[in-house]
C-alpha cells in the first residue's frame, strides 16, 4: 500500500509539472509571441496562431498552471481555488470584455466565438 501511495504522489507531481510548463508556454505564446501588438495597433481581431485554439491564452495559461500547482502539491485545499478562478474569469471575460469586443468587431467576433473556446485550448472542427 505504501508503494502505491508513493507512486501516486509521483504521478501527481509529474502531471502537475507538465501542466505548469504547458500553462507557462500557452501564456508566453499568447502574451509575447502571438503578434497581438500589431493586431491592436491595426485594430484587427486576432484569430490565428494560438488565438485559433483559445480566445484568452494568457488567462488560460495561468489557469492551467494553477491546476498544475494543485496537482504538484496534491493539496485538496487548492481545488476550490480552481473553480473560483474559473468563475471569476468567466464573469470578467463574459461581461465587460466580450461585450466590448462584440461592440468593436460585431459579427466577426460573434463568428469567432462560435469557432474558438474561451478558456480551454482546443481545436474545434469547422
Amino acid at each position: 500500500m505504501e508503494n502505491l501511495t508513493g507512486n501516486l504522489v509521483w504521478v501527481f507531481r509529474i502531471t502537475g509539472g507538465f501542466l505548469i510548463i504547458l500553462g507557462f508556454v500557452i501564456w508566453f505564446v499568447g502574451a509575447l509571441k502571438s503578434g497581438m501588438d500589431e493586431s491592436i495597433t491595426e485594430n484587427k481581431l486576432k484569430t490565428d496562431g494560438i488565438y485559433a485554439w483559445v480566445r484568452n491564452p494568457m488567462y488560460s495559461g495561468w489557469w492551467i498552471a494553477l491546476t498544475g500547482i494543485s496537482f504538484m502539491w496534491h493539496n485538496i485545499c487548492l481545488i476550490p481555488v480552481f473553480f473560483i478562478n474559473w468563475a471569476i474569469m468567466t464573469v470578467v471575460l463574459k461581461n465587460p470584455e466580450e461585450k466590448w469586443l462584440t461592440d468593436l468587431y460585431g459579427a466577426e467576433y460573434e463568428e469567432y466565438k462560435k469557432r474558438v473556446n474561451r478558456c480551454i485550448p482546443w481545436k474545434r472542427k469547422d
